[in-house]
């Protein structure tokens, strides 16, 4: 005879698996931090992950909260991470195109200051007399 485990007590805590929207949301999330370290070429990327990682997390997470039968945490932490991506993207685009505009400030002022003053190219001048 074959004995089992008797089934457990109505209200015990079960185990919680694992929520697959949140899983995707955290490597959306993931990815787009990575991308978004690009200074000018990362923002859109980052955004475009950062918005499908969101969109993931939040299903998740509601899905979680409404089903109780799979963890918050792996939503949560994609949440976190795309809104991360965001505010990255955001200030490195920005640290990017103000050193940009300081460079080609720069170079327009260097640009000036050679045409205001005549250069010198160090070789003697040619003149009739001095052939005598």
């Amino acid at each position: 005879m074959t004995q089992g485990y008797p089934p457990p007590p109505p209200g015990a805590a079960s185990e919680k698996k694992a929520n697959g929207l949140g899983i995707a949301a955290l490597v959306c999330g993931l990815l787009a931090v990575l991308v978004s370290w690009i200074p000018l070429c990362g923002l859109i990327p980052a955004f475009a992950l950062a918005i499908i990682g969101g969109i993931l997390g939040l299903v998740g997470l509601l899905a979680a909260i409404s089903d109780k039968r799979t963890s918050v945490a792996f939503p949560i932490a994609g949440l976190s991470a795309c809104v991360l991506a965001m505010v990255l993207a955001v200030t490195f685009t920005m640290i990017g195109v103000g050193a940009v505009g300081k460079a080609a400030e720069e170079a327009a002022r260097r640009a000036a200051t050679q045409q205001s003053t005549p250069q010198s190219t160090g070789a003697p001048s040619t003149s009739s007399e001095s052939g005598r």
